[in-house]
């Protein structure tokens, strides 16, 4: 977490950027432990209609096909915590370490992408083309490298022009009246209509990139 001193200046240059520096997604990304032991705590520091939706009966947290969905339709850093919680929830156990075919490593693989799309879908709302740069990295190295799928492709995003692609899809989708940035904190959910177009342009986006000879995501199973 950066300095409290940095953290008011930024906050005066962007208002509001001191919720987002402060916001517990940074810690989710950057412990070096099984995130098993804190992630009720994590959790528990987020959105309440987000907590209603993910913590289930005892100690489970859901991480159903409904689930999922709802946190692509409510994008924002509270969704985005979750998924990476979730991620890491499966990332670290040693069947996914061992063996990416196994459940444990196919539920890896298909969270990171949710969080690919959600940082695509984000990208518009962080401050700075320097900022996206930084945060994007910071998942290439937590979240993506070294990130193998069912069927052997893996998630080479390390050379991926993320400012570029987010400003292209912050072009397409405000032409097509389905956003204009989102907000870092949780806003109105996405219609079904415009989560799925949201979903169509970055695919269409990371096709292009894979066209221009960018290392790139195995598009076709993306």
């Amino acid at each position: 977490m950066p300095r409290a001193d940095v953290v008011q200046k930024a906050d005066m240059l962007y208002p509001g950027s001191a919720a987002v520096l402060n916001h517990v997604i940074w810690e989710v990304l950057r412990t070096g432990t099984s995130v098993e032991k804190k992630a009720r705590t994590w959790v528990g520091q987020l959105d309440p209609g987000i907590q209603k939706a993910v913590v289930k009966a005892g100690r489970q947290f859901g991480d159903d096909s409904r689930t999922l969905k709802m946190l692509e339709r409510r994008p924002g850093l509270d969704s985005l915590a979750v998924l990476v919680i979730l991620f890491r929830s499966y990332r670290e156990t040693e069947n996914a370490k061992d063996n990416p075919r196994s459940a444990e490593g196919v539920q890896a693989w298909g969270y990171a992408c949710a969080i690919l799309r959600m940082l695509f879908t984000l990208g518009p709302a962080f401050a700075t083309g320097k900022v996206q740069k930084t945060v994007f990295e910071l998942f290439v190295q937590r979240v993506f490298s070294g990130l193998t799928s069912f069927w052997g492709a893996q998630m080479r995003v390390e050379d991926f022009d993320y400012v570029k692609a987010v400003q292209q899809l912050q072009n397409f989708a405000t032409q097509a009246q389905i956003h204009d940035g989102m907000p870092l904190h949780q806003g109105a959910p996405l219609s079904d209509n415009d989560l799925y177009r949201l979903t169509v342009l970055i695919h269409d986006l990371l096709h292009q990139a894979a066209f221009n000879g960018q290392r790139e995501v195995e598009v076709n199973h993306f």
